[in-house]
């Protein structure tokens, strides 16, 4: 399936830096993200990858978690749901509901950030008390 994935200018900014460090012999040749041999990077490559650099952390995740982490990130950062499965390539949320769990703050805080009842009744503005010294 393709699809558009929409970056930040300092994510191109990133890019053109990793660009710039390959060998010439690489261009036109080499997908944006390789081994270090040039060659394309599989789940496999990939996940040998994050373990060897978890082993020299003295830590271990899976690279999975990088995606959830993002969409968690991306959600709580006001994020909309849709857009996110469009950006996981999902063609329902059935996937992206599975690993995307909001806390009980997540929803109250959705629940009081866009609840229609703020359009429909007028907010209340406190007023603080000043000693009058």
């Amino acid at each position: 399936m393709t699809r558009t994935l929409h970056i930040l200018p300092q994510t191109a900014k990133a890019i053109d830096e990793l660009l710039s460090i390959r060998p010439d012999e690489w261009k036109n040749k080499s997908p944006l993200f390789c081994t270090n041999e040039g060659k394309p990077l599989n789940r496999h490559t990939w996940g040998d990858r994050i373990e060897m650099y978890c082993k020299k952390l003295g830590t271990r995740f899976h690279p999975y978690a990088l995606r959830h982490a993002f969409s968690i990130m991306f959600l709580r950062g006001k994020g909309n749901a849709f857009a996110l499965q469009m950006m996981l390539g999902y063609v329902d949320m059935t996937m992206t509901k599975r690993y995307v769990r909001l806390t009980n703050s997540d929803i109250k805080e959705q629940h009081s950030t866009a609840s229609p009842i703020n359009r429909i009744l007028p907010q209340k503005k406190r007023l603080r008390k000043i000693d009058g010294k």
